[in-house]
């Protein structure tokens, strides 16, 4: 006779241990790093030619005037900024002053040192710029309450592009390129892996990390006004490298939280249906150019029509497109979790990736016990603006005979409080400090 599907030991864990904790609040500021697609006008103030100081650059920015963006108005960051009730976050080069956050990122940078046009700022100049401003915060707030506001603040990292673009387009084999060498992969993510952390050290915990970008499917990189898929699939290839990196950093830095937007798919997905998106024209920038638009260069009269402002770089409509998705998406568009969630708990963040770690690993279980339900979870706020962790499970169509044996359950229980809690007796938990508001 068949018995009744019981629920996953998941479900039993985490509504018992998890659901109870209280989650952080809204983040106070974003700090901002990384290349052109984030850049604010920091190199306006920089001896570099990558600059976007020009018509028709801002065009459709508030005042119509050129603020440094390499796009006719707003980037993904200020419209997760205005979701967050930040003001458009300044430029470090352009500003003194710090409490809602600082832009350090710069145009035509990577992660590479030796990857900017003359003048930029790569991400380790750009980390020297934080560590400043993280002095004077430090000094002017206290230790407590300063490592209390980088702990809640929202690091944004978008990097990597010019890297692996660079790469491609000096290759003397791209027509046969479907992956970077793997020393070279293997330095990029390892210089990348110790620049999170070196942001980490100074208090850093909530990190978005934006994925490649589909880097075949750029104008410039276009064939036919088609993506170049040997391009493409470097991005790919790269893509779940920097995956299997982040998964590490995961586990191995203290409280830390790391959501990964996917800008490839995204692109991808556009390129394929853009009549979907308001797109009519995906193989061109609105203005005129190669790669930057030219002073005073002549531009589309519907730019929002554009998938591409110039040959490198976004319409402010794909990057609206983009922060609605990566903000309130499912884990298609963000994983593991959405920039809202991410801003409302640490903990949150942190306890449904392991979460899915556990849930959905292949790790030892009882011959006939079937996988778990697992299907996402979210943070969510009750009326009163409390946060509280809320999971969702599918149905499970198989089903044990003998039921769980006290074995696996307290494997279980020791992964979920190996990673997440600490003990405060012989059967209770509670979530480790750096985990806690």
């Amino acid at each position: 006779m068949e018995m009744a599907s019981r629920p996953s030991m998941c479900v039993l864990l985490f509504a018992a241990l998890l659901l109870p904790l209280a989650c952080t609040a809204q983040a106070p500021a974003m700090f901002i790093f990384g290349d052109s697609t984030v850049d604010a006008g920091n190199n306006n103030f920089l001896p570099t030619y990558a600059r976007a100081n020009h018509r028709p650059y801002g065009m459709s920015f508030p005042g119509g005037l050129p603020t440094g963006r390499f796009t006719n108005g707003k980037t993904v960051p200020d419209f997760i900024a205005q979701n967050l009730g930040l003001p458009l976050v300044p430029p470090y080069r352009g500003t003194r002053s710090y409490s809602r956050g600082v832009n350090f990122a710069s145009a035509s940078s990577g992660i590479l040192p030796t990857t900017r046009l003359n003048g930029a700022l790569v991400m380790d100049q750009q980390l020297d710029d934080f560590e400043r401003v993280a002095d004077v915060l430090y000094a002017t707030m206290g230790n407590h309450a300063a490592s209390q506001f980088f702990a809640k603040s929202i690091f944004y990292i978008s990097v990597g592009n010019n890297d692996v673009n660079n790469f491609f387009r000096s290759s003397t084999n791209k027509n046969r390129l479907t992956s970077l060498p793997a020393d070279f992969q293997a330095n990029l993510l390892a210089r990348f892996a110790q620049q999170i952390t070196r942001m980490h050290s100074r208090g850093a915990r909530k990190f978005v990390i934006v994925g490649l970008s589909a880097v075949g499917c750029i104008p410039v990189n276009q064939k036919n006004g088609q993506c170049d898929e040997h391009a493409n699939e470097v991005s790919v290839m790269f893509n779940a490298a920097l995956d299997e990196m982040l998964d590490g950093l995961r586990k191995s830095l203290d409280g830390v939280a790391i959501v990964k937007p996917d800008y490839y798919g995204l692109m991808v997905e556009t390129m394929k249906n853009p009549s979907k998106y308001g797109f009519s024209n995906t193989a061109r920038g609105c203005c005129t150019g190669s790669m930057f638009c030219g002073v005073n260069a002549p531009a589309c009269l519907r730019p929002d029509s554009y998938m591409y402002f110039d040959g490198i770089h976004h319409t402010q409509s794909l990057y609206k497109i983009a922060a609605q998705r990566w903000w309130s998406g499912g884990k298609g568009d963000v994983f593991p979790v959405n920039i809202q969630q991410l801003a409302a708990s640490r903990v949150c963040a942190r306890q449904l990736y392991v979460l899915h770690e556990i849930c959905t690993s292949a790790a030892p279980r009882e011959e006939g016990l079937h996988s778990t339900g697992f299907s996402q979870g979210s943070c969510a706020a009750d009326a009163g603006g409390a946060q509280a962790l809320v999971l969702e499970f599918v149905g499970e169509s198989r089903h044990d005979m003998g039921g769980l044996r006290r074995e696996w359950f307290h494997l279980v229980l020791r992964e979920i409080g190996e990673k997440l809690f600490t003990t405060v007796g012989d059967d209770r938990y509670q979530p480790y400090p750096s985990l806690q508001d």
